[in-house]
């Protein structure tokens, strides 16, 4: 056999094996490659469900605490005459989200609330002894502003925490 019969030969039985072999890498790393994008999206997906159920949560319990509130800023302010026993009542819805507040929330917003709730009872005690005071009434703005403060970081760190997700 000539040299060039043989080369022939040889090439013919080695192309098909390079090229089974360059295919199968190809197709190895492209699918290498989609699993570790599908990975990388699913853990994007993943982090963003996250911090979305974090703000559902606590908006749901900010809308409670704010709800009963409202409730009691509205009561303090027509009652002619306040009981410890209306406002045992009154204020119990208000002192349960409140401390389901704290007890889910972030330490500055968990902080703001239990001042808001303190400064909220004293004012109430005030007003059921007959005793209102101006700078009470003053401080419980001024802590309400701070609770209002630290609501809005917290969402907006939310706000942050999905954007780092993508």
């Amino acid at each position: 056999m000539s040299s060039n019969s043989t080369f022939t030969h040889l090439f013919s039985v080695a192309l098909p094996v390079i090229c089974t072999l360059l295919g199968v890498l190809v197709t190895s790393w492209l699918g290498w490659f989609n699993s570790h994008q599908a990975a990388i999206l699913a853990d994007k997906q993943a982090c963003i469900l996250r911090v979305d159920s974090q703000e559902k949560e606590i908006r749901l319990k900010a809308g409670d605490f704010l709800s009963a509130y409202g409730e009691i800023a509205s009561y303090l302010t027509v009652a002619d005459k306040l009981t410890s026993s209306g406002m045992q009542k009154a204020t119990s819805p208000l002192f349960k989200a409140g401390f389901e507040m704290i007890a889910f929330s972030p330490t500055a917003l968990s902080n703001s609330t239990a001042l808001l709730l303190n400064a909220l009872r004293a004012t109430i005690i005030d007003n059921i002894e007959g005793t209102l005071s101006k700078e009470r009434d003053e401080n419980l703005e001024v802590l309400f502003g701070r609770w209002s403060e630290n609501y809005g970081a917290y969402l907006a760190s939310l706000s942050q925490q999905r954007d780092a997700c993508r």
